[in-house]
């Protein structure tokens, strides 16, 4: 996930070519759209469950009857729950960030503002 983001970064600041300084917030969902959100998924959650289910039946039966090795169950997806300030999540995505721009590019000088920033709220 982090590598998807730092990609993302990374074209947004070459489509933008900042020259000095570079304001990066980071700090999750807005909340209304983090309450609409959370309704989707709450409706999809069954349904994208069932489906997954009836996938995975669907390939065991048939890479057993190719006699083909099963892999083991799947392991569990990213929980887009985690983009939300405060977690511990955000707290590493907003540090990574700091690091992967100060790397890739020293010359911006870099505001981040984020849920640890002093003085929010």
């Amino acid at each position: 996930m982090f590598n998807n983001i730092f990609d993302y970064t990374d074209k947004l600041i070459k489509i933008i070519k900042p020259k000095k300084l570079l304001y990066l917030a980071v700090d999750g969902v807005a909340p209304r759209a983090k309450m609409n959100q959370q309704r989707s998924r709450r409706f999809r959650a069954a349904q994208e469950a069932m489906e997954k289910i009836s996938k995975e039946q669907e390939l065991l039966y048939e890479w057993e009857s190719k006699g083909l090795q099963v892999p083991p169950s799947s392991a569990r997806g990213f929980d887009s729950n985690v983009i939300t300030p405060g977690t511990i999540f955000m707290q590493k995505l907003s540090k990574a960030l700091q690091v992967t721009i100060f790397i890739n590019f020293s010359f911006i000088f870099l505001i981040d503002y984020s849920m640890i920033t002093c003085g929010r709220g």
